[in-house]
């Protein structure tokens, strides 16, 4: 390869890698959007140590409504959890690590693959949060393992982790409903069957992770039946909202769309 034509693809990666083209967004402009959210959430969880007492009311009013339908099965799944040692491990740590780590890992593959997915993905995955922060701003709910007297064991607190600030980030005492586990969860599985191009067994085995969030978020005593409920309804909401349950996905091989070494998105984004 000559001087220039290496000069040439260099700056080409480095346009690429800013968003600099007319398929992905501005980075920047993405991490902005990252840091307004945090912000966001800083704000809203700075109003926990206030409202504990609301928190913990509106906890038990949705443990009687469950009771009344029959749904109160939370206790039940979390004691037979912390009956096992490495089962309670599991999940604590799943519950902590893999809610971030996943989604971000599968939003920068979206950004780099599918870039024509990643604007309704992007734009989904905010909504769902915005939805979210505004609901636990105008109803706190306290988890189960944050309710006293009614039996609940943190298996957080039995694997290490403790209350509140334990783990990558620091958590919303307060934010249960509605669980944005399974709402980021659902979104992962939408996002991840869409980027599995003319894959069917994989894109089958997805859902499963959303499957395993939900044992272990009722399990390990941090969300009711009804919050889940409420993530999967708020990230179907979002996502029928910003057109990402709508992108179509391309019934034709990986290796048919894109020549090898370019991105499946650049291609199905130019020929469409």
């Amino acid at each position: 390869m000559r001087v220039g034509e290496a000069t040439q693809s260099y700056w080409a990666t480095i346009r690429r890698w800013a968003g600099a083209d007319r398929v992905r967004p501005y980075l920047i402009g993405e991490l902005v959007v990252v840091l307004l959210l945090v912000k966001f959430y800083d704000a809203v969880r700075s109003l926990a140590p206030s409202r504990e007492a609301q928190a913990i009311t509106h906890g038990r009013d949705i443990l009687m409504v469950e009771t009344d339908l029959h749904l109160d099965v939370e206790r039940s799944i979390n004691h037979a959890l912390i009956d096992s040692h490495v089962l309670t491990e599991l999940a604590a740590g799943w519950y902590q690590f893999t809610h971030l780590s996943v989604t971000l890992t599968v939003l920068a593959c979206c950004f780099w693959w599918r870039p024509d997915l990643y604007r309704p993905a992007r734009s989904s995955l905010i909504a769902v949060n915005l939805i979210g922060l505004v609901i636990f701003w105008l109803y706190p709910v306290a988890p189960p393992r944050l309710l006293p007297g009614l039996g609940f064991v943190d298996a957080d607190l039995l694997a290490g982790y403790g209350l509140g600030p334990a783990g990558p980030i620091s958590a919303n005492l307060f934010a249960a409903m509605p669980s944005l586990h399974l709402a980021w969860a659902t979104w992962t599985v939408i996002v991840v069957r869409k980027m599995l191009i003319n894959r069917p067994w994989p894109r089958r085995l997805v859902p499963i992770y959303a499957g395993i969030t939900t044992v272990v978020v009722v399990a390990t005593a941090n969300h009711y039946l009804l919050d889940v409920a409420a993530g999967v309804a708020v990230c179907l909401a979002s996502s029928w909202a910003t057109g990402l349950s709508r992108v179509p996905v391309p019934a034709v091989a990986a290796e048919e769309v894109a020549p090898r070494g370019q991105p499946v998105g650049d291609q199905l984004a130019a020929s469409g």
